[in-house]
């Protein structure tokens, strides 16, 4: 009666066991984008995901690349408006500040009509209006940090602009 007792509670554990693994393993499963690729690095069970653009898009990515050297004034100026423009939006009207912590050129996107938009949000952190930021450490491009970010240590609005 024991040993019944204790493998039907080994069977009941087990089974709530695997049950909860699974929706855990759901809940928290990744979802990827249709530009994005999952790949294993060879000889580890490491995964990556990267960011894969279509074919059409990099066709176009790559003749502005070309021509970037090309753009006029007013064009450079319609792209510095587009990245204030989101930056203005990140740090006031959001519910909640959005530092970007990695402003630089490469995560400028821009669309088919040279908007600039800002992209790669891996750094960012969130916090509420009139409160101070709680940063944990310095991070960023170098190069592209703000001086007195490298001063002071705390990340800003001032310091994403």
């Amino acid at each position: 009666m024991i040993i019944f007792l204790i493998v039907a509670a080994v069977v009941v554990l087990t089974t709530i066991g695997g049950a909860v693994y699974v929706v855990r393993k759901k809940k928290y499963e990744e979802m990827y984008e249709d530009w994005e690729r999952e790949y294993c690095l060879k000889g580890s069970p490491t995964r990556i995901s990267t960011k894969q653009p279509k074919a059409s898009e990099t066709k176009r990515l790559l003749e502005k690349r070309n021509n970037k050297s090309n753009l006029d004034w007013f064009q450079r100026f319609w792209i510095l408006r587009g990245v204030a423009s989101g930056l203005f939006y990140l740090h006031e009207e959001c519910e909640q500040v959005v530092l970007h912590r990695d402003i630089k050129p490469a995560n400028v996107l821009l669309d088919a009509n040279l908007n600039g938009k800002l992209g790669d949000f891996g750094l960012a952190r969130l916090h509420d209006h009139g409160s101070n930021p709680q940063t944990t450490k310095l991070v960023g491009t170098i190069g592209y940090i703000a001086p007195e970010l490298l001063k002071t240590g705390k990340a800003s609005t001032s310091t994403d602009v």
